[in-house]
């Protein structure tokens, strides 16, 4: 990058740092303060290093804006800058690559076939402008130019020019032969590939990293800059909940070196709690027992899936589902699970227990759901997502979570529903499918006076697409991750209704 005037070049680099998403005290003139630092705000040091507050603490950061590959040019417009959803790099229906005019950061998300794995086999019909394509050696800090035989791996993210717009079809391995990728990390920045063909937030993708990565940017293609910065444990448009994408590779700043460890094989978990006896304080309620063991029991047979624990009346208790903010320990508890089922009586302001070990009722602004793990939460509870109520009282519990199932209106238990639940998501139903189903199959009346519900994180600010609605659980079919802050919600409900 030719940069002869040094006033330039100290106003290009505030505005990639505005443009990193990362804030930070003047440089010149004056310094301000900050009346508190949360994570993902930087200020400079007295060296050359940025302070990035992270979920590990203030880290310095020699050089906050990732490197850019020789020969970059910024963009036309000084205004440009990459946003929280860039232009796509990787179509999951068709394996295919898509590479934009100008500069590409790109990656394979998994293995690819014998002999469709070299940069001539993917990049051969590609005019790059007489570009070589490059990666990053985060070792020694230098870029290195790939040969036509240099292989195309997974988590290893590779530069390339085209003089124009590409799809390219990736010839992937069958998921019997693909196995778990590593690469090693150095301290500084290095350039890692996204691992999988469905989106993850940052904070799922670099979990073997722990505390040794700071911050993670992606180069946007579509406007030829990098874009927001995620930064480990930050928030706000900084967070690291929000997403990275199959097709594209990713700047990611360590503090120590580590391996990054992502395996093809998963085993999901899920966990079940039940209240009947509420020991005067609510009436008794019938077949809750049932219910619940008949889901877990059910889901059991999964060989992708393995139950973690089952609690039932005394034993479920609103601990395991509070936010350890608010005094809580879900994270060891039903949040440390992909799926969590429960029966018992609810209403508009939360579900209740029948102990006081801790407090009857959790309260809808005590969730905080996926920032562990929990994917999906089933509550068999009336009311719990009423529709005048739901979407206020349950959005902050979103931290990861894709959904939540329930009741809009009074719901009910049967012996039978919990195992009908559980046999339709095995059967390939997706979870919104099976669950207003089961319901109405086995609430009464089914008349249609009763109504289950669902709601669901929305992607992408658009809701004529279904994104999280159309769920299925882990390995029985399509599914797909929603940031940590959600931009919208989706609600649906189902009469309950047998249809005969």
């Amino acid at each position: 990058m030719r940069n002869t005037d040094i006033s330039g070049y100290l106003v290009r680099v505030l505005f990639v740092l505005l443009v990193a998403g990362i804030a930070v005290a003047p440089v010149l003139g004056e310094q301000g303060t900050d009346e508190e630092s949360d994570p993902g705000v930087a200020a400079p040091d007295e060296g050359s290093a940025v302070i990035v507050m992270t979920s590990a603490g203030p880290v310095a950061v020699e050089d906050l804006v990732p490197p850019y590959p020789p020969g970059w040019e910024p963009p036309r417009s000084p205004a440009v800058q990459g946003g929280l959803y860039p232009a796509t790099a990787f179509d999951p229906a068709s394996n295919t690559l898509i590479l934009h005019e100008g500069w590409n950061l790109v990656s394979t998300p998994l293995w690819l076939a014998d002999g469709h794995d070299t940069m001539m086999a993917i990049f051969g019909g590609v005019d790059t402008a007489a570009h070589s394509a490059l990666r990053y050696n985060g070792s020694s800090s230098h870029w290195e130019a790939m040969g036509p035989l240099d292989e195309f791996r997974p988590l290893e993210g590779v530069w390339i020019y085209a003089n124009g717009s590409y799809r390219i079809p990736l010839y992937l391995k069958p998921a019997q032969e693909q196995t778990a990728a590593t690469t090693h990390l150095y301290s500084g920045w290095n350039v890692v590939g996204f691992w999988d063909v469905h989106q993850a937030c940052a904070r799922d993708m670099l979990l073997p990293l722990g505390s040794a990565w700071a911050t993670a940017t992606g180069y946007d293609a579509g406007v030829q800059d990098y874009e927001v910065s995620m930064v480990n444990g930050g928030t706000g448009s900084s967070s690291d909940q929000r997403l990275m994408f199959p097709g594209k590779a990713y700047w990611v700043y360590m503090t120590a070196e580590e391996d990054l460890i992502r395996s093809y094989y998963r085993s999901y978990s899920y966990c079940a709690e039940w209240v009947g006896d509420y020991h005067g304080t609510q009436a008794p309620l019938a077949w809750a027992d049932e219910e619940a063991e008949g889901f877990y029991d059910t889901l059991a047979g999964s060989s992708s899936w393995t139950g973690r624990f089952i609690n039932g009346n005394d034993a479920a208790m609103e601990r395991h589902w509070k936010d350890p903010a608010f005094g809580g320990v879900d994270s060891n508890y039903i949040d440390n699970t992909h799926l969590a089922f429960f029966v018992g009586h609810g209403g508009t302001d939360g579900f209740v227990f029948g102990t006081a070990a801790d407090d009857y009722n959790l309260d809808y602004d005590e969730a905080r759901w996926g920032n562990t793990k929990t994917d999906w939460i089933v509550l068999g509870s009336c009311n719990t997502l009423n529709a005048s109520t739901c979407r206020e009282n349950w959005e902050d519990a979103f931290e990861g979570l894709h959904s939540i199932c329930g009741f809009d209106t009074i719901g009910g238990t049967h012996p039978d529903m919990g195992w009908y639940f559980a046999d339709l998501l095995m059967e390939g139903k997706t979870i919104w499918e099976a669950w207003y189903m089961a319901t109405d199959m086995y609430v009464f009346p089914n008349d249609g006076s009763l109504r289950t519900a669902i709601l669901a994180a929305d992607i992408d600010g658009d809701l004529s697409t279904p994104d999280c609605l159309d769920d299925h659980i882990y390995g029985y079919g399509s599914s797909i991750n929603p940031p940590g802050d959600p931009p919208n919600f989706q609600y649906k409900t189902d009469s309950c209704k047998l249809e005969v």
